[in-house]
């Protein structure tokens, strides 16, 4: 979370050879899809009298998808290694939300906003992929030695997440009592997001030139079960981590069905 993520963004974005209005339709998909479902999320918590720790757990669980350690390569067997830095943009934009949007709701039951707001900002990614942002834009050139060392720790980044994922399901038996409130968030996760993905697609690609394989890889990102650094994220800010795990334990165990299908409509 403090170190690999952010080598694996800024290390990614400075190598991707996508055009910026490709790049910028899917992070606009992500974007829209995100807003919808954090305002459904938050009717939902309303509607069904959600403790703040509760609602703030929901959230969590169907904003932020596995887009990086499954995402990614999922996309590479399903469309080839050309499919890998949009996947990387999808695995980026999700991951700036994740260290802003997902920690402030994580913190927010027990903290005060400004409290959540500082810990947004000791957050390191955001930084990082600021600093790409601004090479790109400047055309400068990083250093090989710091390039190859930054591009070194990017690459340990995935297989951690999967190895503290795996740790963490091993771990993990759903809560019975809390099973309803799991079966909710995976069928938003697993269903109610890609369908929006579809809507958002739809809606933006004459903007963003998305067709082919720009539109359909920022469609399954979107589809992926919940993230794993959801868990962490929860145990790091004392959130509900055993709701968390739940949803990502199920999610992760149906998404096997949910991508087949997705994934057989979309190739």
């Amino acid at each position: 979370m403090y170190i690999l993520s952010p080598c694996l963004a800024f290390s990614s974005l400075t190598h991707s050879q996508l055009t910026g209005g490709v790049a910028f339709g899917a992070v606009a998909v992500i974007l829209l899809v995100t807003t919808i479902l954090l305002v459904i999320g938050m009717l939902t918590g309303r509607l069904l009298a959600f403790t703040a720790p509760q609602s703030s757990s929901f959230l969590l669980t169907i904003l932020f998808t596995n887009a990086g350690n499954y995402g990614v390569p999922l996309m590479d067997l399903a469309f080839g290694r050309e499919s890998r830095d949009m996947a990387i943009i999808c695995f980026v934009t999700q991951q700036v939300l994740f260290n802003t949007l997902a920690v402030w709701l994580a913190t927010r039951g027990q903290m005060t906003w400004q409290q959540g707001v500082r810990k947004v900002f000791r957050m390191p990614l955001t930084y990082a992929v600021t600093a790409a942002g601004f090479i790109l834009l400047t055309n400068l050139r990083v250093p090989d030695p710091v390039d190859k060392s930054i591009s070194l720790l990017g690459e340990a980044a995935l297989p951690i997440i999967l190895l503290s994922l795996g740790l963490q399901l091993a771990e993990t038996r759903p809560d019975l009592v809390a099973m309803p409130r799991i079966g909710l968030a995976v069928v938003y996760r697993l269903i109610l997001s890609p369908a929006l993905a579809v809507m958002a697609v739809w809606l933006l690609a004459p903007v963003f030139g998305l067709n082919g394989l720009s539109a359909k890889i920022p469609i399954v990102a979107m589809a992926m079960p919940t993230a794993v650094t959801v868990v962490l994220l929860s145990i790091e800010f004392g959130a509900d981590s055993k709701f968390t795990a739940g949803v990502v334990f199920i999610s992760t165990l149906l998404s096997a069905l949910s991508l087949t299908l997705i994934l057989t409509l979309l190739i």
